[in-house]
């Protein structure tokens, strides 16, 4: 069975680390419920961490500029903060989907 998307936000400006509930158009229900996100970043880095850990410019995964990561398990993607990586607004799409 085909995943089904249950919401898509898009966030322009990262300055200091944020949680996925801290984007506009997502809901504890929406996460809940996720079990795959997929985040794209199209003008500068992300780093990103789902371990409990703060993200930096220096601690994190590297999403690089204008790629995709894809985050499964719903206690990873409830866990997602972010951070963009240099000064530039980090202008982010992230989409959930569930199984």
């Amino acid at each position: 069975m085909p995943s089904l998307p249950i919401a898509t936000s898009l966030t322009a400006t990262i300055t200091t680390a944020i949680g996925i509930a801290d984007m506009t158009g997502y809901t504890a229900a929406k996460v809940a419920v996720a079990t795959r996100a997929t985040i794209t970043t199209r003008t500068t880095g992300l780093m990103i961490t789902w371990s409990g850990t703060t993200p930096s410019a220096s601690v994190g995964h590297l999403v690089a500029v204008n790629t995709n990561f894809v985050l499964e398990g719903q206690a990873n993607i409830a866990a997602l903060k972010l951070i963009q990586e240099s000064g530039a607004n980090a202008v982010t799409t992230i989409t959930l989907e569930s199984d």
